[in-house]
């Protein structure tokens, strides 16, 4: 599993009704993907995870330890 780290961003060109900041992740699936996601959107994932604790397990790789020591020092 990949580590990332949600960055709050604000939106740069609202429309009429959008939200003025989102969470924004990058992500590897069939490859890099960037996912912009809303604070309503998050309290929904964060409550799915809460109502599925058993499905939230992840252990990190080696280098997703290495990765997240550096992200820690540079970020």
């Amino acid at each position: 599993m990949a580590y990332g780290k949600l960055e709050r961003v604000a939106n740069l060109d609202p429309k009429n009704g959008s939200n003025s900041a989102y969470f924004r992740v990058m992500v590897k699936g069939e490859g890099l993907e960037t996912l912009l996601i809303t604070e309503k959107e998050m309290g929904r994932i964060r409550q799915r995870s809460l109502r599925n604790p058993e499905d939230t397990q992840m252990i990190p790789t080696w280098w997703d330890k290495v990765s997240a020591a550096f992200s820690g020092a540079f970020g």
